[in-house]
Parts: C-alpha cells; structure tokens; sequence
C-alpha cells in the first residue's frame, strides 16, 4: 500500500489498505493506533482518487479510534494529513469544530501537528485583528520555534498575505502572491491546489478572463501529473466553464465531458448555469442522480432576472455543501464567475 502510494498509484493503494483492514476484521483484532493509521491512510488514497464519500467515511473511523485512545495528537496528524493538498470550503467548515477541539486538546506544547492546524484553522478568518489573525501569529511564532522549513512549514501560512488581499479586493495583487506561493510550494516539494485555484479565482475577480485560462490550464496538468482526481476534476469543470464563457461551446462541451456527473456541487452548478443561460426549461436541468446540485436551481428558475436566479442557484449550493456565505459575497462574486 505505502509503495502504491508513494507511486501515486491510489487506487492500487485503496485495495492494498482494505485488504489490511479486512484481515483486522476477519481476525477480530483491532490493534488500536495501527488500525487507525491503515484508516487514516486509507482515507487520504480514497481522497486523491477522486472517492470523496468513501473518503469521508474513511477518516470518521480513524478519527473515531483516535478518540477512544485519546490520541490528539495522532489524531490531529491524521487530519492534517487528509486536508493536505486542498479542500472543498464545505470539507474544511465541517470540520472546523474538532479542529477547535483539538487545538484544546493539544494545549500550549509546541508540535508540528498543532502549529499546522493553527495555520489551518485561522484560514476561517483573514480579517487582521479577528481571531483567524491571532491562530496565525501564534502558528507563525511556534513554527519558528519548531524551526519549521520546507515541506514541514504549514501551507496555511504561506498563503495568507495572498488571502488577506482577496478579502480586501486586491485581486491583481493577490493573484501576484498566489501565483509566488505556488513556486515556493513547488521549490519546497508541497503539494498544493490551493495557489493555482485561488490565483484563478482572483483573475476572474479583476476581470482577467484569458489569465484564468492558462491558470487553470496549468492546474490542470499538475493535478493530473499528481494523478489528483478530485483536483483535477474540478479544476477540468472550471476551465470548461470558462471556454464557454469565452464564447467556445465546443471547448466546454468537450471539457465539461470529461468530469463524471455528480462529482461536486460546483461541477453541477456550472453545467446548470449555462443550461440556463442557454434558455433552458427548468425540467431539463432535473438532475439523474440525488445530490447534485441543478436541484436546487429548480425553485428558482421562474425569476425573470439572469442575475437574481444564478444568484440564488449559488447561494442554495452553497448552503447544500454547508458553506453558506453572506449575499454581500455572493454579489460581489457571481459577476465574475458567472459573467453577469
């Protein structure tokens, strides 16, 4: 399993951990830690393969065998470790309480897994004097401590100054140091979707539509050379919504096939948005299988407004994904993603 892994060979290492914990199971010896590090791991290969349910499941069990050995420690390495790479934001609020619960748990003593779920944990708030901006200072100052570097320095950290921007409307200028934070992330052999993604997210912010482009297309490639499924799913759904916003139907049509149906909310919400803007009636964009997303554009589509029913369709989509989000954001983000 590690050898399949280390290979990015994920779905040979799925097989290789389930058939380690079925011999758990058969011989009806838990083995404690050792059980919850094969659940762990299992969890984090069913994640880059693209298996986001069996992945969740996956970890509740190695988190769960953590508690009832009350191993924070163990537990918040496990965490940290399936959140590596990038999250979904409704992955990461879900989350949220047991990382406060554990960053409790974990008291004043410096450790690597506490000084990354600080950094984690404050992405929740990039205002400069909330609590986000106290987690970080203290992450910051643990790491230096720790005397942290490279790969071992907490993601978190790394792009906050790009994120602070976003929030304050400095797309160019936060697109700069995401753009910076994914070389440095490349130099210190981190793998991470998190710059390219949000780069693009504030190239479309500024307007910068063939930027976003070539971002994307970059994302692309590095999930796939990776073999992150999930990233690379998305990042394809995204640079297809993009082809059609530059008027290239075919481009999308071709992109947008590429994603298995159902993967995201996100992946949903793009197909539905441009069935709608393409004058679709409501019932075609019923979707086949439960969960996925174009149900929930439904209600909403007898509103004569383009603008107010994508509107809605995201903010429903993202209150179904349990990352709900102010309408003040909602309207400041929906021209640029949608093309309103």
């Amino acid at each position: 399993a590690e050898q399949s892994a280390a290979a990015l060979g994920w779905d040979d290492a799925t097989r290789c951990y389930e058939r380690c914990l079925a011999v758990i199971e058969q011989a009806r010896d838990p083995l404690g830690q050792d059980a919850a590090m094969l659940w762990s791991e299992l969890a984090r290969c069913r994640k880059a393969a693209g298996e986001f349910v069996e992945a969740g499941v996956a970890l509740d069990r190695a988190l769960a065998l953590y508690d009832e050995q009350a191993q924070p420690l163990l537990s918040a390495r496990a965490l940290m470790g399936f959140l590596a790479g990038g999250s979904m934001p409704g992955e990461l609020q879900a989350l949220r309480p047991r990382m406060d619960r554990l960053i409790e748990a974990l008291g004043d003593e410096d450790s690597p897994e506490l000084c990354s779920l600080l950094a984690q944990r404050s992405g929740a708030d990039y205002s400069p004097t909330g609590a986000g901006a106290a987690r970080a200072a203290r992450a910051v100052e643990m790491a230096a401590r720790l005397q942290l570097s490279g790969a071992a320095y907490p993601a978190g950290i790394r792009i906050r100054p790009a994120a602070v921007l976003e929030r304050q409307g400095e797309f160019h200028a936060a697109a700069a140091l995401f753009e910076a934070a994914q070389r440095d992330f490349v130099a210190a052999g981190i793998f991470s979707t998190v710059p390219l993604n949000r780069g693009g997210v504030n190239l479309a912010f500024a307007g910068e539509i063939d930027a976003v482009a070539v971002t994307l297309s970059e994302l692309v490639r590095y999930t796939r050379q990776y073999r992150r499924r999930s990233g690379e799913w998305r990042a394809t759904a995204q640079l297809a919504q993009v082809a059609w916003r530059r008027g290239r139907r075919a481009e999308y049509l071709e992109l947008i096939a590429e994603v298995p149906t159902g993967v995201s909310f996100y992946t949903g919400l793009i197909t539905a948005s441009v069935a709608l803007a393409e004058g679709a009636p409501a019932e075609a964009l019923r979707p086949r299988r439960s969960g996925c997303c174009p149900a929930w554009i439904i209600p909403m589509h007898a509103a004569r407004s383009r603008s107010y029913t994508l509107f809605a369709a995201v903010s429903c989509a993202r209150k179904a994904s349990g990352h709900p989000r102010s309408g003040r954001s909602l309207r400041r983000w929906m021209p640029a993603a949608c093309g309103i």
